[in-house]
């Protein structure tokens, strides 16, 4: 015969149980996945670019770099004629799919692949597969001994603005800043009006330059405008079913797998989606001069491909597919985003950030952060937008969970009543 005691045991058990069910089981948010068969802008980043925004493919190669005899350094190029001279950018119209003006860290990214397809253009010349990074001694080493070869990767970067352009106008109905658009040319009095970026990894939240990261000189974002040469990790190296060393046949379509751990990546494309637009730049190092005219380098297919003369395939034209999940809004001074403003928060705050969901001066870490974290401490994601502090009242989910708790002490007691009779 079962004692009270195990019918006792087994009743709390039930009980808490239960409360625990009710009390924190969230609905989780839903992944979704959004695809987009075409980009809506594409500009041919080239000083000499003729309709730069209506051309059928977007040449991607190095500039004239040229090592000096004395230094054995290439002399510093300009943002006339930069290193990366021929670029292609492509930016997607992300209201299209996916909810715009939402906080930037409610779009959580699970993952983001482009895909872009390219063409000889008739070319006699072969290029060879490469998927590693190519360093910058790397191609200073080729350009000092002569021995300049075709097998480069295809890198895909983040866009930076300049020159009064703060992003994209997808009708491309007004010329000219703020928004970038097909009708105006990409460069503005000899000096381009966006660049390739990458995050900067001594200074979070900020972002690089890239452009004449191989020879040192302009740059938009560097102190004084000037840039020393270095090598910077591309966001996505594009990929197909080849191996390395391989010729690549013609048309032959690359896949840019994102880093989303990447430094600045994941903010960047938040705060994009939160804009409305997602734009990326394929670039190259594939030399020009050694090949000579209709040389050696990828010709990227844009949007325009589909008509005359290509009429090309609408599975070869720019794509981007976002894996994302919407979470709801953000607690005030839960700063490290987990629902809750608790004790994580300030050891976070401690550590110097980076910080979420601040209220005093967003992305900077100070003594005013901490008072508005004690302040706060205790509100989770249902307790709104009022000050609840640590002796809140019951929520109305928590008040609930009161009424269940009182319906299964009943039902423990009638249990136990029955067991003790029987």
């Amino acid at each position: 015969m079962k004692s009270f005691g195990m019918y006792r045991t087994r009743a709390a058990v039930l009980l808490l149980s239960s409360l625990a069910a009710y009390c924190f089981a969230v609905p989780a948010a839903r992944a979704i996945t959004a695809t987009w068969q075409s980009s809506g802008l594409d500009l041919f980043f080239y000083t000499n670019a003729i309709s730069a925004g209506g051309r059928v493919t977007s040449p991607t190669f190095l500039g004239p770099a040229v090592v000096n005899e004395t230094t054995m350094q290439f002399d510093p190029l300009p943002a006339s004629e930069p290193a990366r001279l021929g670029t292609m950018l492509i930016a997607f119209d992300t209201s299209l799919f996916i909810e715009a003006g939402l906080a930037a860290n409610r779009y959580q990214i699970n993952s983001v692949t482009v895909q872009a397809t390219w063409s000889y253009e008739g070319s006699s010349s072969t290029l060879y597969y490469q998927n590693t990074p190519i360093t910058q001694g790397e191609v200073l080493a080729e350009y000092a001994s002569g021995n300049v070869t075709s097998q480069r990767p295809m890198e895909l970067y983040g866009v930076g603005f300049r020159n009064g352009y703060t992003g994209y106008e997808f009708d491309g109905a007004t010329s000219g800043p703020p928004l970038m658009d097909e009708i105006t040319h990409p460069y503005t009095s000899g000096s381009y009006n966006a660049y390739p970026l990458v995050g900067d990894g001594s200074l979070p939240g900020q972002y690089v330059d890239v452009t004449n990261s191989v020879t040192g000189g302009f740059s938009a974002t560097a102190p004084g405008n000037t840039t020393t040469p270095f090598t910077p990790t591309p966001w996505a190296i594009g990929t197909t079913g080849l191996t390395n060393g391989a010729a690549i046949p013609d048309n032959t379509t690359f896949t840019f797998p994102i880093d989303l751990n990447g430094t600045g990546v994941r903010s960047y494309i938040q705060q994009s989606l939160a804009d409305g637009g997602l734009g990326f730049f394929i670039s190259t190092l594939h030399a020009t001069s050694e090949f000579g005219v209709g040389g050696g380098y990828p010709r990227w297919y844009t949007k325009e491909a589909t008509g005359f003369p290509y009429f090309v395939p609408a599975g070869r034209l720019p794509q981007l597919v976002i894996d994302y999940t919407i979470l709801p809004p953000g607690v005030p001074g839960d700063y490290n985003n987990n629902g809750a403003v608790d004790a994580a928060d300030y050891v976070l705050w401690r550590k110097g950030g980076p910080l979420q969901n601040e209220v005093d001066n967003p992305g900077i870490v100070n003594p005013q952060d901490y008072v508005e974290w004690r302040a706060r401490f205790g509100n989770t994601s249902g307790s709104g937008s009022a000050f609840m502090g640590t002796a809140s009242v019951p929520e109305p989910r928590l008040g609930a969970a009161f009424v269940l708790v009182g319906i299964l002490l009943a039902s423990w007691q009638r249990m136990i009543t029955r067991k003790v009779q029987g």
